[in-house]
């Protein structure tokens, strides 16, 4: 099924001309970004919404359904490196517990007009009991496009 989704979404994608690794300014990163796909939850038929807020240094995402009620956050710093390469350093999250905390992700990243594509890894990680460490427990694949709202 996912797959289906990715065929669907790369001919728009190749319409919408991204732009190649390493065209990407942390200039054309700052402003708020809306997340073009739409997300059930699965125990609420309700529309979820997620934003990302970027400045110079810093990011925060959030997800809320559409009574406004907050489903999710995370934020932190990030890095724009040469290449494209986008990394969201993961410093707080909600909700508690969550297991993106303490995560750096990697994101290929190309922006187009007011589009930004990225694709990478997310390593959710536990807490170990014994160590307290927190450990790599599943690595899940995420392709995102956003809109930029601002």
């Amino acid at each position: 099924m996912r797959m289906n989704k990715l065929w669907i979404l790369l001919p728009i994608l190749m319409i919408f001309g991204f732009s190649k690794k390493g065209e990407v300014s942390p200039k054309d990163l700052q402003g708020t970004w809306v997340l073009q796909a739409e997300e059930i939850s699965e125990s609420s038929s309700k529309k979820i919404i997620a934003k990302k807020f970027i400045s110079d240094t810093h990011f925060t995402w959030t997800k809320y359904d559409e009574e406004g009620t907050l489903i999710a956050l995370a934020g932190g710093t990030y890095m724009l490196e040469e290449g494209g390469i986008y990394t969201e350093k993961i410093e707080y999250a909600f909700p508690k517990g969550s297991t993106i905390l303490g995560a750096s992700i990697p994101f290929d990243c190309q922006i187009a007009e007011k589009s930004w594509k990225h694709s990478g890894f997310i390593q959710h990680r536990e807490a170990n009991l014994e160590t307290g460490e927190r450990e790599i427990t599943r690595t899940e694949r995420v392709t995102e496009v956003w809109k930029k709202i601002d």
